[in-house]
């Protein structure tokens, strides 16, 4: 009873963040109920507080994590789809739980990031381990790299460019890390780290999500020419231009056909092996592009938007694909346009640009790094259409976000 009796709400508080962290191997399930554990915590603290005044500092940043679901909660007023708008709504709620929690209810409150962080990476590469056994036992070794992205996202329950933002946002924070030991001090942990980023590299290559991919190895150059000496600094600025250039040289082939965007057509059974992934996403974005002409000022509120493509999907395109797959807008910019129109649209973009010109302004990198891996990503991917790109953008968004000014 002593030792219950020594624990504070604050320990509880910083408890569940740091279990929090350990998202990767954690049951969907659980993740849930740790994030409204951790309200309820947050909720608490304040109640103890004695300065309960907000800033206007605070509002906007809590505003700008929160903009989706400020967008998603207006598509109520004229969706004809409500139990759909709800179920987007409470997809996206953790942006606002965590925004408030961090930006409000326990702003600034104290805890170990160093500790958050290293929570994170080891339970991603636990979570990575443990599937690499389980794929090793289980396929055959000629299985081909979509075949095996295919079995691990079936095992892990998570699709494959979220897992690669998740790595990718790992390595930016091992690479980063990596130049404060010293070589003749931390020979051990400087090998260890260097191990863990190839292992993490290796995995990124094998899901195969090319643009987490080249982002973050976009990302990792930049942070090794800030950090590197002057002489390794001269090297990569002259040598990574001289590669990629050398790259596009041999390989313009390949990448002129992944620009030729094409509406794809006939049956998916029949055309499923000559049909790209490239003439897929051009009709989710004909699509899209015709409904906003449709209606660009209201858009069509989140509850909405899908039944809009599908109907789209099969009276403008001449192939079945989209029947025997759910295709959502596939670009997260695109999702806010259709869903409240183009007010909505600019909401969402400026609330971007106000968290990238807060990281700037806070001297923090890790954020302003992880800001553009994620909105990069963006342009692909409805990131925050699923819980496993919520949880992720609104957990390390906040807390940095809210994180106290450096010097």
């Amino acid at each position: 009873m002593k030792f219950f009796s020594k624990i504070k709400l604050v320990n509880i508080w910083e408890f569940n963040i740091y279990m929090l962290a350990m998202f990767p191997i954690l049951p969907k399930a659980a993740e849930s109920i740790l994030m409204i554990l951790f309200f309820i915590a947050s909720i608490a603290c304040f109640s103890k507080k004695e300065n309960k005044r907000i800033s206007r500092k605070q509002i906007h940043s809590i505003v700008a994590v929160s903009a989706l679901f400020i967008i998603y909660l207006l598509g109520f007023f004229y969706t004809n789809n409500l139990s759909k708008n709800l179920e987007f709504v409470i997809r996206v709620a953790p942006l606002f739980m965590f925004a408030l929690s961090f930006g409000y209810l326990c702003y600034q409150q104290k805890f170990n990031i160093k500790l958050l962080k290293c929570i994170y990476i080891t339970t991603l590469i636990i979570s990575i381990l443990y599937v690499h056994f389980f794929l090793m036992k289980t396929l055959d070794a000629g299985v081909s790299n979509w075949e095996y992205r295919k079995a691990f996202e079936a095992f892990t329950q998570v699709h494959g460019t979220y897992f690669s933002l998740w790595i990718g946002f790992a390595l930016i924070l091992l690479v980063d890390k990596l130049f404060n030991y010293s070589f003749s001090l931390d020979k051990k942990k400087i090998v260890l780290m260097l191990f863990a980023i190839i292992y993490l590299f290796f995995w990124q290559f094998k899901i195969g999500a090319r643009l987490p991919l080249a982002t973050t190895i976009f990302l990792c150059l930049v942070l090794l020419i800030l950090k590197a000496s002057p002489t390794i600094k001269k090297i990569l600025v002259f040598g990574i231009p001289t590669t990629l250039f050398l790259v596009l040289f041999f390989n313009y082939k390949i990448i002129l056909d992944k620009t030729k965007f094409s509406l794809p057509k006939g049956k998916y059974e029949l055309k499923h092996k000559v049909m790209t992934s490239e003439e897929i996403r051009a009709g989710i974005y004909y699509c899209s592009i015709n409904l906003i002409k449709g209606s660009p000022f209201l858009g069509y509120s989140v509850g909405d938007v899908n039944k809009r493509l599908n109907a789209c999907y099969l009276k403008e395109i001449d192939s079945d694909v989209y029947q025997t797959f759910n295709y959502n807008s596939h670009n997260q910019y695109l999702q806010s346009f259709l869903a409240g129109g183009i007010f909505c649209f600019l909401f969402f973009v400026l609330s971007i640009l106000f968290l990238i010109k807060k990281a700037i302004y806070n001297r923090n990198k890790i954020m302003f790094f992880l800001l553009i891996l994620l909105t990069t990503c963006f342009l692909t991917e409805n990131i925050l259409s699923r819980h496993d790109g919520v949880i992720f953008y609104g957990f390390f968004i906040n807390i940095f976000a809210f994180q106290k000014n450096k010097k």
